[in-house]
């Protein structure tokens, strides 16, 4: 069971590096209206991106300004 959803992730994952994919799966996860829900999207969005390092080298903002804003 486990590995089946490690899988599923793992292709989610996958998927949400495509720019177009991740902004789809981020505008999705805003039409519910839960703030949870879209959190989590922005989660998966940021670890397909390459995790917090990455943005913080693409944005130039600190790591520890971007776990403020995304927790």
């Amino acid at each position: 069971m486990f590995n089946h959803l490690w899988e599923k992730e793992r292709n989610l994952l996958e998927s949400l590096k495509d720019p177009i994919e991740a902004a789809g799966y981020l505008n999705a996860a805003l039409e519910g209206g839960n703030v949870k829900v879209f959190l989590v999207a922005l989660h998966n969005v940021v670890q397909a991106q390459g995790g917090v390092s990455q943005l913080s080298k693409k944005t130039r903002k600190s790591r520890t300004s971007l776990y403020k804003a995304l927790s």
